[in-house]
């Protein structure tokens, strides 16, 4: 009962809080947490293996003269080699299982809200607005673990452990540091999401606008052809598709800028690690084989954390994708199985409706009695 009314009291405010994210997040928290955990040791060792690799180049430059003064280096590159591999498979082993659990209950969800309007649905929404949101809208919701959540939170753990390890070592490097990774990992996202947020929405309705008008044709194919009209369908459509791929195009040119930037970023990065390592090494404060070691380092660092731009470049797509679901959440729980019902109802009272019509107009007929008088006349 406290559920019904609480469906009621939501129909009536008509707000439907948004209940595809979170209430999966508690459900496979724990699934969630190993998928990050295993992406984080899979990006640190990483960056341990060219760590080591840039270490073990070094002394062995230097013609050591037992095999044995460089062995515990080859055994790490060995290690850290394998467990780099396994612990990447097996992270997205996990991940695609953990998202593929939800994106299942999402779809049963979805179908649930829409079942109960079947009879009724292309009364209340378009059609390519339900194509839209079985096709598209609930597998792009899965983009949200795999391509957003995972690797912006393994990307803030490495920023992290990145700063404190320049800080055991230089604390003023260390904020130096700190601010090339910050640009990777927040500025460049910022304004990569304030440069594509408009396109984004743009592409999301002309896909949108695509599939409404894709599935009205076909339902409709018959009309155009009897109309005489289909080359304007065919016109209509490339129309629509040209203007979808020249928001395309804009978004992959700011993508090969932003690229650019942050190979940029990371030059400049090599470049003030190779120069601080120098001076270290030549004030005695840091061994000279440690000088590649702290710059190969800079290359598995960087490459995880550059995802963060593209993750938060999809942001407006999820964004449009969860209102247009809640949209038709809110559908499911306004007109929802009692919805259903009254209107089946209706279609059942309206033939004794009918009925009573018919008879009441049979009592209403002008009626013509001739007296007996007159029928013999007749």
């Amino acid at each position: 009962m406290e559920a019904e009314h609480e469906q009621i009291e939501t129909a009536r405010n008509g707000s439907v809080k948004s209940s595809w994210i979170s209430p999966y997040v508690a459900q496979y928290r724990w699934r969630f947490a190993g998928v990050v955990a295993l992406g984080t040791c899979a990006a640190c060792c990483a960056v341990l293996l060219l760590f080591t690799s840039g270490f073990l180049i070094s002394k062995s430059a230097l013609r050591p003269e037992n095999i044995l003064m460089v062995y515990v280096p080859i055994v790490g590159v060995r290690a850290f080699g394998i467990f780099r591999a396994v612990f990447r498979y097996i992270e997205r082993l996990a991940g695609h299982d953990a998202v593929l659990r939800v994106l299942a209950d999402q779809r049963v969800k979805l179908y649930r809200i829409l079942e109960p309007q079947a009879l009724f649905l292309r009364s209340r929404m378009q059609t390519g607005d339900v194509l839209g949101a079985l096709a598209e809208d609930v597998e792009r919701l899965q983009d949200i673990y795999l391509r957003t959540v995972f690797p912006a939170i393994t990307a803030l753990i490495l920023y992290g452990a990145a700063v404190i390890s320049f800080g055991t070592v230089d604390l003023g490097f260390a904020l130096w540091m700190g601010l090339y990774l910050l640009f990777l990992i927040g500025l460049l996202p910022a304004i990569t999401l304030k440069i594509t947020w408009k396109q984004k929405v743009r592409l999301k309705k002309e896909n949108s606008h695509l599939y409404t008008r894709l599935t009205d044709g076909v339902l409709g194919i018959g009309d155009w052809l009897a109309s005489g009209r289909a080359a304007e369908f065919v016109r209509l459509q490339e129309e629509g598709e040209e203007r979808a791929d020249s928001v395309r195009r804009s978004l992959r040119r700011w993508t090969r800028w932003r690229d650019l930037i942050a190979q940029c970023i990371i030059g400049l990065m090599v470049v003030s690690v190779t120069l601080w390592a120098g001076n270290e090494a030549a004030a005695g404060q840091l061994p000279a084989v440690m000088i590649a070691a702290f710059v190969l380092v800079l290359f598995p660092l960087t490459e995880a954390l550059l995802p963060v731009s593209d993750a938060v470049e999809r942001i407006p797509e999820y964004r449009q994708s969860l209102d247009r679901l809640q949209h038709l959440e809110g559908k499911g729980h306004t007109h929802g199985v009692k919805s259903g019902i009254d209107e089946t109802k209706q279609l059942a009272e309206a033939p004794s409706e009918s009925a009573e019509m018919t008879n009441r107009s049979r009592d209403q007929r002008i009626r013509l009695r001739i007296p007996p008088k007159l029928r013999g006349d007749i």
